[in-house]
């Protein structure tokens, strides 16, 4: 007898359309600061979590921030990112720096 997996009867089905019409999040907190070569070092404020408390605290570290470096293309992706994710993609495959192909309907498979 087959087993079903709760977990993805659950799931809604999605369709391809979707996820390129979605638009990414910019988290206004964050801070940018440019670097020679034309990357960036982005910095993301974090919250201390409610159970880093005495004497959890006296053993582990906590930054209150998070630094990220991005090389020049992750720089550009994230100047890019109010666009929605299909024009982001199309701008990428426009400058050659990705290639979108997509299922051939007359191959059956």
């Amino acid at each position: 007898m087959a087993r079903t997996n709760r977990r993805n009867s659950r799931r809604k089905i999605v369709s391809p359309e979707e996820p390129l019409r979605s638009v990414v999040y910019v988290n206004e907190a964050m801070e940018i600061v440019d670097l020679r070569g034309g990357g960036c070092r982005v910095t993301i404020p974090l919250r201390r979590p409610g159970w880093l408390v005495p004497p959890i605290s006296w053993i582990l570290p906590f930054s209150p921030h998070r630094r990220i470096e991005l090389d020049a293309l992750g720089t550009e992706i994230l100047r890019l990112s109010e666009l929605s994710i299909g024009t982001l993609l199309k701008h990428l495959a426009v400058r050659g720096l990705i290639a979108i192909v997509g299922k051939n309907k007359d191959a059956g498979d």
